[in-house]
């Protein structure tokens, strides 16, 4: 991937992440792949590497889960502190009153944050096999690193 493809994914992410803060409601955001302007992202490059995407965009700790539908759309949901057009229900008032601090939704990317997200995409979830490697190299990285070992581990050994 060229450093060109792999801003302009990121640019069209940060889009989507602010459009679907800015304009839900309830938390919840569809966007339709119409929606992205060709200036951010063509068309073509968005159908193509629209996984990409969806891993870029929950890297944004405003962004906890993102579904993608068989036509392109996604279903994005978004933590209501990043929300500044949310509108609470009566019983909700006194956790989100109108004066509340709204968080910038882009200031909250972890790049490189390893975490394991699940979305209701099956190709997007990582398999269990996929975790398991993961996890062994992290221990592997550990054991490198000469950290220390848990007293259960010591155990154990």
């Amino acid at each position: 991937m060229t450093d060109k493809l792999k801003a302009a994914l990121e640019k069209a992410a940060a889009f989507i992440v602010e459009t679907s803060a800015r304009e839900t409601t309830s938390g919840n955001y569809f966007f339709y792949p119409e929606d992205m302007p060709d200036n951010i992202l063509p068309a073509n490059l968005y159908s193509e590497h629209l996984q990409s995407i969806v891993k870029i965009m929950l890297e944004y700790e405003a962004i906890p889960e993102v579904d993608v539908s068989e036509y392109g759309s996604l279903d994005v949901m978004v933590y209501l502190d990043y929300c500044p057009n949310f509108e609470p229900d009566a019983d909700e008032r006194d956790d989100y009153p109108d004066d509340r601090e709204i968080l910038d939704p882009l200031k909250s990317r972890q790049k490189n944050k390893i975490e394991f997200r699940e979305t209701k995409n099956p190709a997007a979830k990582t398999t269990l096999m996929e975790r398991l490697e993961a996890g062994k190299q992290k221990a592997a990285q550990q054991e490198q690193s000469g950290a220390p070992k848990s007293k259960k581990r010591e155990e154990r050994e």
